[in-house]
Order: structure tokens, then sequence, then C-alpha cells
């Protein structure tokens, strides 16, 4: 799976989704810091990627979009502790594979996953 980071995630996550066998990029290696939702979302859609971000505003921009794609993982913990948040997120990426592969919005709280199909009717 390949995974795009969104800037509002750490670096950090680019070398951890590596080592744990993801292709993955941060947008800083792609686009400018300043570049709005739309523009990233659609350049993961081209792309085949997955997008992993903090931002709630994807939510927004996917349902305004109509896309099937690109899939979104919305991580919006009350734990902000890196290493604390590392294997929850790495086991939702594996056990929803598919699901991200067929076009998912999932968000992660700090007690539950919720998962919605693409595109939002």
């Amino acid at each position: 799976m390949k995974i795009l980071i969104d800037v509002n995630m750490r670096l950090e996550w680019k070398e951890i989704l590596l080592e744990a066998g993801f292709e993955a990029l941060h947008w800083r290696d792609v686009g400018p810091r300043s570049a709005p939702d739309d523009d990233i979302i659609r350049w993961a859609a081209d792309r085949g990627y997955v997008v992993i971000t903090q931002d709630l505003d994807f939510s927004e921009a996917l349902a305004m979009l109509k896309l099937d794609r690109p899939s979104v993982v919305v991580v919006r913990t009350r734990n902000n502790k890196l290493q604390r948040s590392v294997p929850d997120i790495l086991w939702l990426l594996k056990r929803y594979e598919f699901d991200l592969g067929e076009g998912a919005l999932i968000v992660i709280d700090h007690d539950r996953q919720r998962i919605r199909r693409l595109p939002f009717s």
C-alpha cells in the first residue's frame, strides 16, 4: 500500500511506515506545505496513494468532490505521543487494507474507528 502523509503529521511517520513495509511519502517530499486539501487529494488519487492526516477538513473535501479515491485515514486521538499511536495506526492500516484499496474514509478516535465507503452518497 502507498501512503501519503499529510503536512500536519510528524515527519517520523515516513520512516515508521517504510519500516512496516509500506511505500510512504510525506507531502513535504512532493508539494508545498501551503497546498490546499483538494490538491493533496487529487495528487493522491491520481497516483494511487492513501492519505493519512489529522485534518478533519479532508472529510468535507471528499464529500464535496464526490470522489471514490483516494482513501483517507484521519487520526483524531487524544494521545499525541507518537510511540503510543504507532501500533494502533499500523494495525488499522493492515486490518483495513482491502477497504482502503477500494476507497474509504477511516476516522480513528481515541477508543474506536469509524469507516465509510467512498464516494459519499
